[in-house]
C-alpha cells in the first residue's frame, strides 16, 4: 500500500502516512489506491517496477508532472536495446540513428541515462491514461500487463546482434593484418 500524498511505501493498515502525515485512503477492487497509480504502474512496468515506481516519483510532485534528471545505467550503457526490451519502439529508433551521429553520438548515450527514465514515465503514464479511458475496470489489471512489461526476445536478439559485430571485426582486423603482411611480402619491405 502506498501513500496517495507523497507514493510512500506504507504497511498494511495504517490510517495515516508515517511521512507526510496525509489520510490513507482505502484500496480499490483491483488493488489500486485511490489516486496514487503506484499499484497500475506496478502492473504496467512489470520487471522492475520498485526500481521505477521510485524512479517515477521525482516526476510527479504534488501532482504536478516535471522534468527531473535521474540516471538509469542500462539506458545509459543499451540505450537502443533497452528501449526495445522497455517497448519504447519510436525512442528506440531515433536513438539508433542520433547515436550514429560521429560528434555527438556520445552526448546522446549521456543523454539516454539522464532522460531514460523520465521517457518511460511518460510512456507508462500515456498508456495506462489510454487503457483506463477505454477499458471496463475489471479488465484494466490484463490490459495493463499486455500493454507494459518488457519484451523478451531482445535481449536473446541483441547478444547475437553483438556478437556478430564482434565476430565482424575480428575478421576484420585479421584481415587487414593478412592484407598488410601479405602487401609487405609482395613489395619487399
Amino acid at each position: 500500500m502506498f501513500c496517495a500524498k507523497c507514493g510512500r511505501d506504507l504497511p498494511e493498515g495504517a490510517a495515516f502516512c508515517m511521512n507526510c502525515g496525509a489520510p490513507v485512503k482505502p484500496d480499490l477492487p483491483g488493488g489500486t489506491a485511490a489516486g496514487s497509480g503506484i499499484d497500475e504502474i506496478g502492473l504496467f512496468v512489470g520487471k522492475n517496477s520498485g526500481y521505477y515506481s521510485t524512479a517515477f516519483r521525482k516526476f510527479n510532485i504534488r501532482g504536478v508532472e516535471t522534468f527531473a534528471p535521474t540516471w538509469n545505467w542500462a539506458a545509459f550503457l543499451y540505450n537502443f536495446w533497452w528501449m526495445l526490451y522497455r517497448k519504447l519502439y519510436l525512442w528506440a529508433l531515433a536513438w539508433f540513428f542520433l547515436t550514429l551521429i560521429p560528434i555527438f553520438g556520445f552526448a546522446f548515450w549521456i543523454a539516454a541515462g539522464i532522460t531514460g527514465n523520465y521517457l518511460y514515465y511518460r510512456h507508462a503514464t500515456s498508456k495506462i491514461r489510454e487503457a483506463k479511458s477505454v477499458q471496463p475496470p475489471d479488465q484494466l489489471t490484463a490490459v495493463l500487463v499486455e500493454l507494459g512489461g518488457v519484451n523478451g526476445w531482445v535481449i536473446p536478439v541483441a547478444v547475437v546482434v553483438m556478437t556478430g559485430f564482434l565476430l565482424l571485426a575480428i575478421l576484420f582486423g585479421y584481415g587487414v593484418g593478412f592484407f598488410c603482411s601479405f602487401a609487405r611480402k609482395g613489395v619487399g619491405i
